[in-house]
Order: structure tokens, then sequence, then C-alpha cells
């Protein structure tokens, strides 16, 4: 997660991303899927896949320790400045609200 082309917003998505795997990968390992685990033979899989589910569970659980704050929607104007909305991003009152909209049709 290293480069010129690399940024938190960008490190941030494939770490969300991993996640979402991880909980794939629990899922199907669960259901006695472990085609994504290659190097585990297929005559094996009923007796690996309790510990595998045991150890995706804690990778699961643990990954939050390391990376606490992943969610950055806050951050999304970053991104693209022109599908953000004024009230998203400032806590305004609402009068602030109406003299902005007010100025938006001049």
């Amino acid at each position: 997660m290293q480069g010129p082309n690399e940024n938190i917003l960008n490190s941030t998505d494939k770490l969300v991303g991993f996640k979402k795997q991880i909980t794939l990968w629990k899922n199907k390992a669960q259901e006695g899927n472990l085609e994504k685990f290659e190097s585990v033979p297929k005559d094996s899989y009923k007796t690996i896949k309790l510990i595998v589910v045991d150890h995706l569970t804690t990778l699961e659980e643990r990954i939050i320790h390391y990376f606490p704050k992943l969610d950055i929607k806050k951050f999304d104007w970053v991104r693209n400045p022109f599908l953000i909305t004024y009230t998203s991003v400032f806590d305004l009152t609402l009068n602030e609200e109406e003299e902005l909209s007010h100025f938006a049709f001049q």
C-alpha cells in the first residue's frame, strides 16, 4: 500500500475490500468450500474447515485493532467534489442552509 499514486483513500478502500473478503472466505469455509485455500487438499476439507473458520473469525475481529477507523465517507468529497452536497460536509443551521440556497438561485 505504498507508491506514487497511493493515498489514504485508496489504502482504506483496499482494507475495506480485504475485510469483505475475509467475511466471504469465512462464510464459504463454514459451508465447506475451501477452494480459495489452494494448499489445502480437498480430502482434508472436513478436518481443516473448523481451523480455517476459527482463524478467519479471529482475523475478522482483530483487524479492527490494527485499523480502527476504516470509515472515510466524510472524505469522499476528495474523490469527486462535484457529487457532494454542502449539508453533508458542514453542520449548518436551518437559517444558514436557507441563506446558502438563496444565493444558489440568484
